[in-house]
This record gives structure tokens, sequence and C-alpha cells, in this order.
């Protein structure tokens, strides 16, 4: 499997250290390819379409967790509102 293949399945299931990691090896195999002037326009394209995939896929993740976050948030302060003798509302018919 190639690097950016690894790097999106790590990615795609929310393992954010192994994609890290993939990352890693795969800026230093992309590294060595340009200091040895063999990298060409392909390489660049490949890096900028994973570069757009992941900041896309990682920028959902985040906003699903933020949301989550604002669920539990309200969900803590409905939960700590006790309850009273005297109703909130008053009504009559």
């Amino acid at each position: 499997m190639s690097e950016p293949e690894t790097i999106r399945q790590a990615v795609a299931r929310g393992d954010y250290a192994a994609a890290r990691e993939a990352w890693q090896r795969y800026a230093a195999a992309l590294g060595a390819e340009i200091r040895a002037g063999v990298a060409g326009p392909e390489r660049r394209r490949e890096l900028e379409e994973l570069y757009r995939w992941c900041l896309q896929v990682v920028t959902c993740a985040r906003a699903r967790a933020v949301d989550c976050l604002n669920g539990a948030h309200a969900a803590s302060v409905y939960a700590a509102v006790p309850a009273v003798g005297r109703p909130l509302l008053r009504t009559s018919l």
C-alpha cells in the first residue's frame, strides 16, 4: 500500500497518530525525491490533492466533535436545573 493510501485510511478511521506517522514517512520520501531532483509535477499534484482531502475530512471530524461537545454541555446545563415546587410557567384556563 502506498503512503498516500495509508494516510487516507488512517485519517478516514480517525487514527490521527497513525496518520501523522504516515505523513512523516511520506514527507521524508518526498524530501529525498526533491533533493535528488526526481520529484516531478505529478508528485506535487498528488501531495496537493492528498492535503486538501485530509484537510476536508479533519475539518468535518472537528465540526462533529464540537457539535457533540456542545450537545453534552447543553445536556449538562439542563440536567443541573433543580426541580422546584413552584412551576416556572403559570397558566390559567
